[in-house]
Parts: structure tokens; sequence; C-alpha cells
């Protein structure tokens, strides 16, 4: 449907008709409204006449080109034969479909009258196709169906003519529609001459077939018409046995061939899907049929003679061949079982004869049907659902056909067939197969194509129903609820009246919190602040419109409000500014606000966003405070004089061209937010790969090069305008104006170029690197700023800007500057000066180089080194940085991919210096050669580039240390005795040193990784200030290492040797004791209460083996209590075995405070801190967050 509708409004004679209706429109336009054209003031569409012309002539051309043609053909029609021949054929066909019509409504109308309560509608119809004299009215007329027929109509029976139009025969089970046979096959009857000629060439000849044609096409139309809409249900196919056993293969082609065409035809026509039914009538043509049927009761009439078949699409030899052979057995089984009913030898050879001619005639008709459903069902969706054989009736002389085909095979002379009468003068298979298989079979047929008509138009309307609904429902529950807010908020407002109605005496927060509350409550409608759309007609969405006097309060109280606020700030900014610029500005907009004329509301709402500090402590909420600009009216109020007139007086003290200047750049082009130059827009894609973007890379386009011509060109009107301003700021003076025009100009000039200085230079001063954390990114950065060749680098095109917009040594913008009259030498100073600030950025791409190398190739010999130098420091300088660049992203690139050697990376990373010929030593030496900005540039992207190699190195510098110290530590130090007190187990002091001493595992960590990074005072170390901002080290790690060398330096000497030692001096001992000895080895001391012993403890002298005891003899004489030490380590253990007091340290034996043994311990070394530290002694993981 959308696609008919879609080619319909895209049809040819649519668009002509639009085009002419258009140009319909537009002559009537051009007529009314031509007059007011004019080409250099002359109105050449004046004359109503040369209108009245134009448009004749206009129309003239469309009728010749779109009309002429068809104008011809038609007048030459009225005398053109072939046309009145057309107009004969087509009276002809109607006729035909006349009667068909008037004769369907007749049979209609009886099978109406004859079953007064049958629905037509709910029976099936049938039509019966093929060609003409197979039989198509025999199967109908004999099949013992009844049909109630009109007189007129009965005749058919008694005469047996051959149909010759369209017949409808209905009965209770279905209706069928008899065809006339040259319908089916009416290909045949147009017979060209040629292969381009078409049927209409030659009318006479193919007459006929343009009947048939014309009508068969009605005929299909008709069927998908009123009570036949979709109602067809099958096709019969019927084919003269006779005629298909004698013919050749064309005639099977043939019949195939239009099958196919037809259905298509039917099923384009009519949308449907339907089974075919393949029907061989005439079988009693066959010899033998009545001597094999005798052997059957009557019945045997009444069944149906075929196969049935399942799926059309898949069929194929095998399938038909099964089926026909399980019929055929059951036919032989049949015949053998009934043998003795025949007693005649010939009639059972006739039976027996007629199986085999009938066998032969199912492997035909098999062959046909594959035929058919091959070519079916490429072209069509209706299928093939079944094969039959009738006899409608028996009335001519039956042939044996196996007898001819061996005749003619052997050139044998054929027997002569002797006419006999009929067995029994009925049909056979026929009413069966009508009444209980094609009728029946209803669900096989279908809507191909309105099904989904059905279905769209169904939902449609479901949706539509539903999206009324769910509308109607919206906009009544959005009224109830808008009507309740409505309420609502003019209750609100109505609470607001009082305090509105002293509005001008409430204080400045009580009128802020008077429009705040105001705001919020319209805030319910935005609407109010903007203009009138019709979306808010359409959408019902009007309600804000009951608050339009509500507004006008709101916007009243803000204008109240500003004068309170906006008029003393801009006062107080005239009393108190120093800045000239600022007081000028802040002048023209105070006097502007009395002055509709000067009133520039974007420049004010500028200026309150650059002040909203001042106006914080009102509250006034800024999105408020700018919009009510748009309806700010203060020009009834009045000034004050007294603070404008003190204003001008500090503005005269200005001079007057930078009073002009100031005045120009505030309303000529200052801050016009349309016009700005962006350097990222004009640099491109490239500039968010290298570049940090901020709002100083962006400011007015007046200080551009094509700004230079704008200002250039408009600089007369600029200052008409400024003089005019400065006259009206300062109309309560007389001024001395200077009346040399030509002195403002160039002053303007000087202060206009000074900002494009200024403006280009804070531009490259701000150029900043972006920075990437990541090995790709960097990469990538480093790739794009090396890009090769050099004109299509990014820095490249940024270096072209510059010079672009910087050297104004351009003959153009001389010209500008000369049509103002104004003196050659200062102009072209000044263009010089601004060029000479960026004379570095120019010498990197010389415009001009070629000539040079033509001017230095004609020099002396003696200049050629200084020329090659210039031309390596100018010219090729950019290229050398490209290919540094790429040196460095080598070399990155090379360092990062090499994993396996994390301590070569951790060296390179923290080396003080770089060998000169690295990557990175050579970038740094030839960026020297750039300007100072480009030169700062590169420096920090340098720098980027090695924080991502020091950040590596870092990483390195973590896993190494967890590798080379931390799990050394865990696995061979930390399990053991002392620094695990609980294990009976203690760490050898070889492997105490090994980790511990001067070249132990820590030492060598240090020197190798962080000799550079940490420094090291005594036992404390410090970050070198040049990583203090690089690398932050965990203060366990700090911790830990400060440990590591307090312990060394306690316990070891310079050659990494233990050198604790102490002695332990005798005080006193437990009166339950006589006497107290201790030692190790053979040094032994002795302590009885008299004189105090003395004992040495070196630490060095413990073996693994070494044993310190401590044995306390009681008075009999007897050791009563001991305590001994054993291993390399014992003289630890007694240190934390013993307990601190106030006169030394005690040993208490036996956990009993009594019993008790007091010494001194004296030593140079720190044992406290020794024995503290050990057992608590942990090293972190990582050692860098």
């Amino acid at each position: 449907m959308f696609k008919k509708i879609f080619n319909f409004l895209f049809s040819k004679k649519v668009l002509i008709c639009v085009g002419l209706l258009t140009l319909l429109i537009l002559s009537v336009l051009f007529f009314l409204y031509g007059s007011l054209f004019a080409f250099n003031d002359i109105y050449i569409f004046s004359s109503s006449f040369i209108r009245l012309g134009i448009i004749f002539v206009v129309w003239i051309i469309v009728f010749l080109v779109f009309f002429l043609q068809e104008t011809i053909e038609f007048i030459q029609s009225f005398k053109n034969e072939d046309k009145e021949k057309l107009k004969e054929i087509k009276k002809e066909s109607k006729s035909f479909i006349h009667r068909m019509r008037r004769n369907f409504k007749l049979s209609i109308k009886d099978s109406k009258n004859t079953w007064k309560y049958m629905r037509l509608k709910s029976i099936p119809l049938v039509v019966i196709i093929g060609n003409e004299g197979v039989g198509k009215s025999t199967l109908i007329n004999y099949a013992n169906i009844d049909y109630p027929l009109n007189d007129s109509l009965e005749s058919y029976k008694k005469f047996h003519h051959s149909t010759t139009n369209f017949s409808l025969y209905i009965s209770k089970d279905g209706a069928l529609v008899d065809t006339e046979g040259n319908y089916f096959n009416q290909e045949e009857l147009f017979n060209p001459a040629s292969s381009d000629e078409m049927p209409e060439d030659d009318l006479d000849k193919n007459k006929d077939y343009i009947v048939k044609k014309n009508i068969w096409k009605k005929f299909i139309s008709f069927l998908n018409k009123n009570i036949f809409y979709n109602k067809l249900n099958a096709i019969i196919l019927v084919i003269d046995t006779r005629l298909f056993l004698t013919s050749d293969v064309e005639y099977s082609k043939n019949l195939a061939r239009y099958l196919v065409k037809r259905v298509s035809e039917i099923e384009n026509n009519t949308d449907t899907k339907f089974p075919i039914y393949l029907v061989f009538s005439k079988i009693d043509l066959i010899d033998g049929m009545g001597d094999y049927l005798r052997i059957f009761s009557e019945d045997v009439a009444n069944n149906v003679l075929g196969i049935s078949l399942q799926d059309s699409i898949n069929l194929d030899s095998n399938i038909l061949h099964n089926e026909f052979s399980i019929l055929m057995q059951n036919l032989q089984y049949y015949l053998f079982s009934k043998n003795n009913l025949i007693h005649s030898l010939d009639e059972k050879n006739k039976a027996y004869l007629f199986l085999k001619q009938l066998e032969n005639l199912f492997f035909l008709a098999s062959e046909f049907a594959l035929l058919a459903n091959k070519e079916n069902i490429l072209k069509n969706k209706s299928f093939i659902k079944g094969i039959y054989f009738v006899s409608p009736y028996q009335e001519n002389i039956p042939i044996n056909y196996l007898y001819d085909a061996i005749c003619d095979k052997f050139d044998i002379k054929k027997p002569i067939n002797k006419a006999r009468n009929n067995y029994t003068k009925q049909s056979y298979f026929v009413k069966s197969l009508l009444k209980n298989v094609i009728f029946k079979d209803l669900s096989a047929s279908g809507v191909l194509k309105q099904l989904w008509k059905k279905v769209a138009v169904t939902c449609v309307i479901i949706c539509t129903i539903f999206i009324t609904y769910k509308i109607s429902s919206f906009y009544i529950n959005k009224t109830n609820v808008e009507i309740e807010i409505a309420n609502n908020n003019a209750k609100k407002i109505l609470n607001l009246m009082d305090m509105y109605r002293i509005y001008d005496r409430l204080s400045i927060e009580a009128k802020v919190r008077f429009l705040q509350n105001l705001k919020g409550i319209l805030d319910s409608y935005p609407e109010l602040f903007k203009k009138d759309s019709i979306n808010n007609y359409i959408t019902l969405d009007i309600s804000y419109k009951a608050f339009e006097n509500a507004k006008d309060m709101y916007i009243e109280s803000i204008n109240k409000l500003l004068k309170d606020t906006l008029i003393i700030e801009l006062e107080s900014k005239l009393k108190t500014t120093q800045d000239s610029k600022e007081l000028i500005k802040t002048l023209y907009i105070y006097k502007s606000l009395f002055d509709s004329t000067y009133l520039d509301k974007e420049l004010l709402k500028i200026w309150l966003l650059n002040n909203y500090e001042s106006f914080k402590k009102y509250k006034i909420p800024q999105e408020d405070l700018i919009s009510c600009i748009n309806n700010i009216h203060f020009q009834k109020n009045k000034e004050n004089k007294e603070i404008s007139l003190f204003a001008s007086e500090k503005i005269l003290r200005i001079p007057r061209i930078e009073r002009l200047y100031t005045i120009l750049e505030i309303t000529s082009y200052k801050n016009n937010k349309k016009i700005l130059y962006n350097l990222k827009d004009d640099i491109g894609l490239g500039f968010d790969i290298l570049f940090t973007y901020n709002d100083n890379l962006k400011f007015d386009s007046i200080y551009t090069k094509k700004g230079v011509e704008r200002f250039l060109i408009n600089i007369n009107k600029y200052v008409d305008n400024s003089i005019d301003i400065e006259s009206w700021l300062l109309k309560d003076f007389s001024l001395d104006s200077i009346n040399d025009k030509v002195a403002i100009n160039i002053g303007l000039i000087n202060l206009y170029f000074h900002s494009y200085v200024e403006k280009w230079q804070i531009l490259l001063d701000n150029l900043e690197p972006k920075k990437y954390n990541t090995k790709e990114e960097m990469i990538m950065y480093l790739n794009t700023l090396a890009k090769n060749p050099i004109t299509t680098n990014t820095m490249y095109n940024l270096i072209s800007i510059v010079n672009k917009n910087t050297n104004l040594n351009d003959p153009l913008i001389f010209t500008f500057a000369y049509n103002l009259g104004l003196p050659t030498s200062e102009i072209k100073n000044i263009f010089n000066n601004v060029s000479s600030n960026f004379t570095s950025y120019h010498t990197l791409i010389n415009e001009d180089s070629m000539i040079d190398n033509i001017a230095q190739k004609a020099s002396p010999k003696k200049d050629s080194n200084n020329t090659q130098n210039n031309q390596t420091k100018d010219s090729n300088i950019l290229e050398i940085i490209s290919k540094d660049i790429a040196g460095v992203s080598a070399r990155l690139s090379e360092y990062l991919n090499q994993s396996d050697n994390k301590k070569e990376r951790i060296t390179y990373a923290f080396s003080k210096n770089l060998p000169k010929e690295d990557a990175f030593s050579i970038l740094r030496k030839d960026i020297n050669a750039l300007p100072k900005e480009l030169r700062k540039y590169y420096n920090t992207a340098i720098s980027n580039v090695w924080n991502l190699i020091e950040l590596v190195a870092i990483q390195d510098l973590n896993t190494a240390w967890s590798d080379e110290v931390y799990y050394s530590f865990m696995n061979d130090i930390a399990p053991y005795y002392p620094f695990n007190l609980k294990s009976n187990d203690s760490i050898s002091m070889d492997n105490f040193k090994g980790f511990f001493g001067k070249s132990g595992t820590w030492s060598k960590f240090y020197e190798q990784y962080l000799q550079n990074i940490l420094l090291k005072k005594g036992s404390v170390y410090y970050i070198n200030p040049s990583y203090i901002n690089k690398i932050r080290f965990s203060s366990e790690f700090i911790s830990a290492i400060t440990n590591i060398a307090t312990l060394a330096d306690i316990m070891f000497d310079l050659n990494s040797n233990l050198r604790i030692s102490y002695n332990i001096t005798s005080i006193d001992l437990s009166p339950e004791f006589n006497y107290i000895t201790f030692g190790y080895d053979n040094v032994i001391a002795k302590y009885d209460h008299t004189l105090q012993s003395k004992l040495d403890v070196v630490a060095s002298n413990f073996k693994a083996a070494s044993l310190f005891e401590f044995s306390a003899t009681n008075h009999n004489n007897i050791v009563e209590f001991s305590k001994k030490y054993d291993g390399e380590w014992a003289w630890f253990k007694f240190l934390k075995d013993i307990t601190k007091t106030k006169k030394g340290y005690s040993m208490i034996f036996n956990n009993n405070n009594k019993m008790y043994f007091d010494i001194k311990i004296d030593s140079s070394d720190n044992l406290d801190k020794l024995t503290s530290t050990l057992p608590n002694f942990s090293i972190p993981l990582t050692i860098i967050y």
C-alpha cells in the first residue's frame, strides 16, 4: 500500500502536475510583485505588459516542451484506424465481461433462491483451467453434484457445447468457475513474424489474442472483488489423457508454462495463494478400464483415484514413484484377489493391460508434475497439492496405448478399434474428488499479502485508539495538575502582595528574599520569560499566560532593586577605580543607563559577569541579575552629576589617544564573542594531541591579520564613533580637541598594534604540551610532534600561523594603510616594529629561502661556511628538531621494551648525566636554537617524556626492591631469632652480615639504585632535592632503612666486623644464694656478696657452640638455679632476658623477684636501641607509592 502511494507521488504525471502548479504560482507572484525587481536602480519589470509577455513566453516554452507532441498525437488520433480498432476490441472485451457478470449474478441468485440459509461467503471457490476440449465442462456437469441453474443456463447439458466465456456453478459444498480453454493458452493466439513485433502492431492478425488477454485480466480482477474477494481456494488444471499420452514432450512443457503463468497472474491480482490440482480426465479412453472396474462394486465410482502431496517444495521423483507404486500395487492386488470374478480370458487380459497402461500414465504424470513444480516454485507461492485421474463420461472409443506404442516401434499395422457402448454410463472418481478432497481442503489456501494489511490496519486502529486515550488522559491529567499548580501559585503570589505594597520601604536583603520567592513561583512557568511559540498552543501549554502580571511585577521589582544595587556599585567604582580603561568603561556604562541611544545591553552583561563579586553581598543570583538587563529601564531617572563629573575629571587626565583607543576597544570590537579567534580551531586536529588548551589561546579576531585589514578599513569609522562617544561622555567639559585626524589615526594604530603584539606574545607564552601517562599515548604524541614531511607537522603549522599573523610586510596590508592617507614611513615603522618582535619565528620558515640560496651561490666562496651555518640554523632547524624527536621516540620505545633489564632501566632513569650522544641530550642541545617560547614548550615536553621514563623506573625500582631485598629478608632473615623471638633457630652471623653489613644486601641495593636519589647523613636518609617532587618514598621504607643504618652502625665496624662488646659488673645477689658464677666458654666470673666481679662480653667471641651460663649456688653449695644462653646470639639473648632497674639491670630466677642478681652493664654501644630494634624490625613490600 505504502509502495503504491510512494510510486504514485513520484510518478511522472504527478511530478509534472506539481511542476506546472509551482510554475503557475510563480507566474502569479511575478505578475503581482515583479515590478519590485530592480537592476542598478532600474525597474525593468515595472510595466504589466512586459510581465505578461514574459509569462506568455515561458508558458509557450512549457507547452512546446511538455504538450506539443501529445497534442499532435491527439489530433492525429482522430484519423488513426488502429485506435478505432482498439476501441472495438475493448468494446468486444467489455461485452464478454458483461455477459460473464450477468451469468454469475444469475447463478448466485439461483443458489440463494434454492438454498435459503446458505452463506455464499463460507463456501470455497475453485477455478478450473486447461486447454480447449480437455473436458473441463464435462468434469463439472457429470460430477453428480447439484447446481441450481436458470433455464437460460441449463441448455448446456442438453447440447454439450464447449464453454466460450466463464461459467459459475454453485453447490452446497463449493463453487466452480469454468473457463474457456483459449484463456489458458492465450499465447498460442499470438504468432509474431519477427522478434520485435508487438500485438498492437497488427490488430487484425492479433485481434483474438488481444481480446482474450483483456478478458482474462478483467476476469482475474473481478475475482478479487465483492463476494469473491480473497475467496479463491484452489485451481484445477484439467489435462486430456489422450492428448497427454499421444502428444510430444513440447505439449507437456507448454502445459507447465501456461499453468505457471496463469497462476502467477491470479496470485498477483488476488493476493492469495492456493493449492493446484493436476486432474487427468478421460481415462476411460484407456482400453480395459471397464473390464477392470467390473470387479468392483458400483460404489467404486465415488472413490478418488490419485495421490495427495504434502510438501511440493521438496518434491522429487522418489516421492512420486513411491506414492504411485503403492497405488499401483493396491490396484494389482485387488485384480489378483478378484480374478475369479472375470470369466473371460480376453477380459482378464484387457483388465491387466489397463493397469499396465495406467502405470505408464502414472510415470508420465509424475514427470509432468516434477516439471510443472520446478517452474512453479521459482515464480509463485501456490503449490501443487495433488495428482488425480477421473472419467467424467464415457462416449468415445477406448485405445490400447501399449499396442499402439509397440506397433509404432516395430512398424506393425495397428489393429482397428471397435466402437463399443459404455459399460456403465456413469462418471468415475469425480464427485468424491470435488466434494471430499478439493472443497474440504480449505486450510491449504490463504491470503498472501492481505493478511499483513489486515493485521497492520487492526494494529493501527488499536494503536490510534490507545494513543488517543493516552493523549486525552495526559491532557486531562495535565490540565488538572496545571490548575492545581496555578491555584497554589496564585495563593503564594497573593501572600507576597502585602510585601509588594511596602516593597520600596524594604531593606536590600528583604527585597532579595521577595524576588527569590517570586522567582521560585515563576520558575514553574519558564515560558513566561521566552517568546510566545505556536508549540505552546499545540500542546495546550498556555497556563503561564495567567501569570503575565506577576512577571511584570517581578521585572518592575528587579528594576527597583537594580537602582539600589547596580547604580550604587557603578557610582562606587567611579569613585574608587584607578585603572584608566576600567574607569572609562564604567563611566560609559553608567551614563548609557540613562541614555538609550548609547545603551549596550550586551556590554552591560559582560561587565556584570566580570564584576559579579561586588554583587554577591546582595545575594542576588547571577542568572537573575543578568536576565534583568533585557528589561532594564532607567531613562526616566537622572544620573548623579557630582559623581559623573568627578569621573570625567579623572578621565580628562588620561592622554586623549589612549582615551579614544579605550573607547574604541569598548564600543567597536571589544568582547564580541561571535568573532573570537581560537588557535585550536586554526590549527585543527593536531592541536588536541600536542597542546593543552587554556583561555589565553583565544582572543578577539581583530588581533589577527584579517583583523588588521578590518581595523584599517574601518579606522575612520572607529575614530568618528570614538570621538562622538568621547564628546558625549565629557560633554560637561570643553575639550581641547586635536584636530589633526592623521595624528589621531597614527596614535590609535600604534596602540592597536601594541595590543596586537601583546596578544600574540601571551598566546606564545601559554603554549603548553599535553601530558600523557601511558606508553602508547606518549609515542603517539612524539610521532605527531616529529611528523614528516615537516610541512605537514602541527608545530610547523603553528609557526606558519604565527608568521602569517605577525609578519606584516604584506603589500596588501600596506595598501590598506596607504589608502588612509597616512605617512608611509611611520606606517612602515609600525609594521616593522610588530614584525621585529617575532623575527625568530619568521626565520624558522623562510619564505625567501629560495632567493637566498640563489644569492648565496653567487656569493664568494669565503662566505660558504656562513651560508651553510645560517641555512642549518634557520631553514633546517625544524627538520633537525623533528629528527631529534623521532630519536627520542625511538629511545623511549627501546627503553620501555627493555623489560628484561630492569637494572639498566633504573640506572638510566636516575643517572646524573646522560651521554652526549643520547637522544635526550641531542634534543636539549638543538632546541636552544629555537625561540624562547618554543624552547620552553620543548623543554616541558622533554620533561614529560622523562617523567614517564622515571615513572617506569620507579615501578621497576619497586620490583627490584621486592625481588632483591624484601623476599630475601622475609625468607632468610625474618623467620629466625632475634627477629622472631619465638623461633628456636637463630640466624647465623654471616647471614646477618650478608644483609645488614657494609657490603650486604641493603648496601648493594642502595649503591646500585638509590645512591643518586637518597642521600645519607649519619644514620639518616633524605631525598635528593632534585627528586623530591618526582618520588614519594613510603614512611615505612624510610623507617626501615634508617633502622638498617642504625643496626649496621651499632653492630659493625667499617670492615663489617662485629664490634658489639660490654662488661658485666655485679652489684648485688639475693640472700637466698651463697654465690653465683657466670661466663661463657673459658671466661668465668664469680660473685659471693663480697668484692664486685666483672665479666667482659665480646659478641665476636660467641660461636654456634658457645654457652653463656649463670649458675646460682645456695648455702649448701648446691646449684639451685641456672640460666643458659647458647649460640652466636647468646650475648643478645642475655640482654633480652634481664630487666632494667634504677640501679642497672636485674636477672630474676624462677620468676621470683626475691631471687635476683643485680648487675651493671657498661658499653659504648647503644644496647637498648639494639634490643628494641631487632625483634621489631620489618621492611615494606614496596618502597614508593
